[in-house]
């Protein structure tokens, strides 16, 4: 079933009297519990995409549907439910809150629902970081940190997770945690749209779509992960 439906969107930035095309003439179909990798140069219009997929950006032109939905349709009240309840963000940047604990870092986003301490417990359960809850951001590792956005994230039990280069700072070992702990979110029933430049990250994914110039110019399904680094670097080499 799908859950986006985009149809030949266009998005600009306008600066100085000057416009600069991000995105154009953009479709695409991503079904549930799909996980998708955007890969393309800076620039090259990914987190646009993104954005523009969430709601947090307007488009100029075309539509997008999500859970067959028009986004341009929805009030104000519609994007606040969607935001809280449908979708969750992970960034490269933790945004965490430093003067609250791991569990009120959690909590937060599921404020005013009265079972709000449950959904906190059991995100954080999820993603394995219970000896963690009475510590501060300052007292955490990376990957840790990435641990308590991931569980911010899902406390709502969103159908899709936006990941923006959510292991672009962190080691070896802790990127291979959380895309171990991506691919089992996504198991679980969540569809995932992630970015990344790199191949190995990519390489957890199910689907690899290519952004050149505010276009996408591949499309794969990614088949056996032993061989997908090939046919990924393959994919991206013509335009990274």
């Amino acid at each position: 079933m799908k859950i986006y439906k985009v149809e030949h969107i266009t998005k600009s930035y306008y600066k100085n009297k000057e416009v600069y095309p991000v995105l154009k003439d953009v479709s695409l179909k991503i079904n549930e519990n799909e996980f998708v990798v955007i890969m393309g140069e800076s620039g090259a219009g990914k987190t646009t995409l993104m954005n523009c997929l969430g709601a947090e950006l307007e488009i100029d032109e075309g539509c997008i549907y999500f859970d067959d939905q028009k986004l341009i349709d929805l009030s104000l009240k519609e994007k606040r439910e969607m935001y809280q309840n449908d979708i969750g963000f992970i960034f490269q940047e933790n945004l965490l809150i430093n003067t609250l604990s791991v569990f009120e870092n959690v909590i937060i986003s599921c404020i005013g629902k009265k079972d709000g301490k449950q959904r906190a417990n059991e995100a954080i359960k999820k993603v394995g970081i219970e000896h963690l809850i009475k510590k501060y951001p300052n007292q955490l590792s990376g990957g840790e940190k990435q641990r308590v956005c991931i569980a911010r994230a899902i406390v709502n039990s969103p159908k899709v997770i936006f990941a923006d280069e959510p292991t672009a700072s962190l080691n070896p070992k802790s990127t291979n945690d959380i895309m171990g702990l991506l691919v089992k979110l996504n198991e679980l029933g969540h569809t995932i749209i992630l970015i990344t430049h790199s191949i190995k990250v990519a390489c957890f994914a199910k689907r690899l779509l290519v952004i050149s110039d505010g276009n996408i110019v591949t499309d794969l399904n990614l088949g056996n992960k032993l061989s997908n680094v090939n046919i990924i670097r393959d994919a991206i080499s013509e335009y990274l």
